[in-house]
C-alpha cells in the first residue's frame, strides 16, 4: 500500500473514527499496570485494519513509522506492542464493541448517508458468516474435530446484518451464533439486536436470509415486529417447495414480470424476474403472498447501442414504484425460491430472489463466455469457479 493511499485512508479515519466513540468501551483489563488506554489500542487496531494489516504484528511496525499528526488522531504515542493489543482484544466483550458499530451507523443516518437506492423503501440483508481457528471455548468457537486423531478446529460464527438498500451496503450489525445452536435458531436474537439497536430510524422495512433460516417461526418473528420477508427456499422442505414451483407455473422468457440488463466487465447481463401468487394457504405461512424466482444469467457481448446500466437501474426503480405486481412484493411477504434442478413446472433452473440485485455483484468469471475450443463442461466448471475467500483473515488480525 502507497503512502498516498495511507494518507487517504487516514484522513478519513480523522472524519469519521470519533464517530466510533471507541473511548466508551467497558475495559476489562484489571487497574494495574495499564500503560495504555481502552480507546488508543482499539483505534490502532481500528487503524492498521483498515490500512490492510494482516496480523497485530504488522499493526505494531505500523505503529513504529507514524507520523505526527496521525499519531495524536491515534492516541498511540509510541510502538503499539502486539501483545499489549492481543491480550487487550481478549478482554473485550463483543456486544461492548458493537456499540462502537452502531454510533458510526446512527452519525451516518443523521448525515444522510444511507439513503435507499432506487428503491421505494429500505432492505436489510442477515447472512451467516464463519471463520475457522486452532482452539475452541464451546461457546463462540464451536468444536469442528471429528476426532482425537485430527488437529483441533474451531469455528467462530456470526450472522451479519448489511444495509443492502444503500449504495454503501454497509454491515450495521454482527451477533455472535453461540456454539450450541445455529443460524436458524439464532435469527431471533439477531432480529431482536437489530431492532433494538435501531428503533425509531426505520432503516427497512424489507428482511432477507437465505434458505439457513427459512421457517414459519422466523417469519412469524419478522411479521411480529412489522416487517416483511424475503427467505430463500430449498428442497429441504419438500412441501413448500413443491407449492412454490406449482405457483410459478412454467412461463417463457416475455412472460417475466421486470427483465433487467446491466453491463458487465464487457459482458451484457440480463436478469429476469417471475412472480407467482399464493393461491393456498399452508399451515403457518398464513403470512406468505408472493413466491419469486430470478432466472439465471444470460451473457452476450456488451452491445454499444444499449442505453447502458443507468437505463437498467431506472428500470428497476420503475419496475418498484407501486403497481399490481409490486404491491404484492412490497406490501405483502415473500419467499424465495432456490434450489438445482427445475422439475417440470418450471422453465429454468431455480435461482436466487429479488434482492439479488441489491447485492455485490458476482465474480465476473462466472459469466466467461462459451469457448467452442474447450475442453468440455469438466474444464469449463473449473473455469467458472471463483476464487476462494481468505476465511482467516478476521483471526489472523486477533491473532
Amino acid at each position: 500500500m502507497t503512502v498516498r493511499m495511507n494518507r487517504q485512508i487516514y484522513g478519513m479515519l480523522a472524519k469519521r473514527l470519533d464517530e466510533a466513540d471507541l473511548g466508551s468501551v467497558p475495559d476489562g483489563r484489571g487497574i494495574h499496570g495499564r500503560k495504555w488506554s481502552l480507546g488508543s489500542l482499539l483505534r490502532a487496531v481500528v487503524g492498521g485494519m483498515v490500512a490492510g494489516k494482516q496480523s497485530l504484528a504488522e499493526v505494531e511496525v505500523m505503529s513504529a513509522s507514524l507520523t505526527a499528526p496521525v499519531r495524536r488522531m491515534l492516541g498511540a504515542r509510541r510502538r503499539v506492542p502486539d501483545t499489549t493489543m492481543r491480550d487487550t482484544l481478549l478482554r473485550v466483550e463483543p456486544g461492548d464493541a458493537r456499540r462502537s458499530l452502531r454510533s458510526l451507523v446512527r452519525a451516518a443516518q443523521r448525515r444522510k448517508a444511507l439513503t435507499t437506492d432506487g428503491l421505494p423503501f429500505g432492505v436489510v440483508s442477515f447472512d451467516g458468516k464463519h471463520f475457522d481457528i486452532p482452539s475452541v471455548d464451546d461457546w463462540y468457537a464451536q468444536r469442528q474435530t471429528a476426532s482425537e486423531g485430527t488437529p483441533l478446529v474451531g469455528m467462530v460464527r456470526t450472522v451479519t446484518v448489511a444495509l443492502t438498500s444503500s449504495r454503501a451496503r454497509p454491515i450495521i450489525e454482527v451477533v455472535p451464533i453461540p456454539a450450541p445452536t445455529n443460524e436458524m435458531g439464532v435469527f431471533p436474537a439477531a432480529l431482536d439486536a437489530y431492532c433494538a439497536a435501531y428503533s425509531g430510524l426505520e432503516l427497512a422495512k424489507l428482511v432477507t436470509y437465505d434458505a439457513g433460516a427459512c421457517s414459519a417461526h422466523n417469519a412469524a418473528e419478522v411479521r411480529a415486529r412489522g416487517l416483511h420477508y424475503l427467505f430463500g427456499l430449498k428442497g429441504t422442505q419438500p412441501t413448500l417447495y413443491a407449492d412454490a414451483q406449482r405457483w410459478l407455473g412454467s412461463r417463457s422468457v416475455v412472460e417475466a414480470n421486470a427483465t433487467t440488463s446491466d453491463r458487465e466487465r464487457g459482458l451484457s447481463v440480463v436478469r429476469r424476474l417471475y412472480l407467482g401468487e399464493v393461491t393456498v394457504v399452508l399451515d403457518g405461512w398464513e403470512h406468505l403472498r408472493t413466491t419469486p424466482r430470478r432466472h439465471p444469467h444470460r451473457c452476450a457481448p456488451w452491445d454499444p447501442g444499449d442505453a447502458g446500466p443507468s437505463a437498467s437501474r431506472a428500470k428497476l426503480s420503475k419496475w418498484t414504484e407501486p403497481s399490481s405486481a409490486t404491491k404484492i412484493a412490497t406490501s405483502s411477504p415473500a419467499c424465495q425460491l432456490r434450489g438445482s434442478a427445475p422439475s417440470s413446472g418450471c422453465s429454468s433452473s431455480v435461482g436466487t430472489g429479488v434482492s439479488k440485485p441489491l447485492a455485490p455483484r458476482p465474480h465476473p468469471r462466472r459469466y466467461a463466455p462459451w469457448d467452442p475450443e474447450d475442453a468440455g463442461p469438466s474444464s469449463t466448471s473449473r473455469s467458472l469457479r471463483t476464487p476462494a475467500r481468505g476465511s482467516r483473515r478476521i483471526h489472523e488480525v486477533l491473532s
